[in-house]
């Protein structure tokens, strides 16, 4: 059996999401939020946008830190961590335009969303875009940082 991505209503509804966050004016607003139900084809939508867009995929966790976050981030993108490697990864982003993508996103809004702020600023800085895949229930947690919605 062929293995094929299926582009069902959802998947389409985030290309069309992602087409109009590329075409915003301010480039600082290039967040894009996918959210439902477990088994509505959220991650596997992201991993299919992922892989054709050179796009960095990260899958929060459980008393995920920013530190943590950063070195996976890091390890991804074959940064060595040493010296000024935090703001090597910012500078690969902004120059290669790779967008952030985080999946399981509902566990980045512990502690304040400390993760999701590092993100959103090394996005905003570097104008690419930043989507998160939440669980329906988080989208109320989410909304609570009007920082990063």
């Amino acid at each position: 059996m062929k293995r094929e991505f299926v582009k069902t209503d959802n998947a389409r509804r985030f290309a069309t999401a992602i087409q109009l966050r590329e075409a915003r004016g301010a480039a600082e607003s290039g967040l894009v939020v996918v959210h439902g139900r477990a088994g509505e084809g959220k991650t596997r939508t992201l991993h299919n946008w992922a892989s054709t867009r050179d796009a960095v995929m990260l899958t929060a966790y459980p008393g995920w830190t920013p530190h943590r976050m950063m070195c996976e981030l890091a390890e991804r993108m074959s940064v060595v961590t040493r010296g000024n490697w935090q703001a090597t990864i910012a500078e690969q982003i902004a120059e290669g335009e790779k967008p952030l993508v985080v999946d399981e996103a509902g566990f980045a809004l512990a502690d304040g969303a400390a993760c999701l702020e590092r993100l959103r600023t090394i996005t905003d800085k570097s104008g690419t875009l930043l989507v998160l895949a939440l669980m329906q229930r988080d989208m109320s947690r989410l909304q609570q940082h009007d920082q990063i919605t």
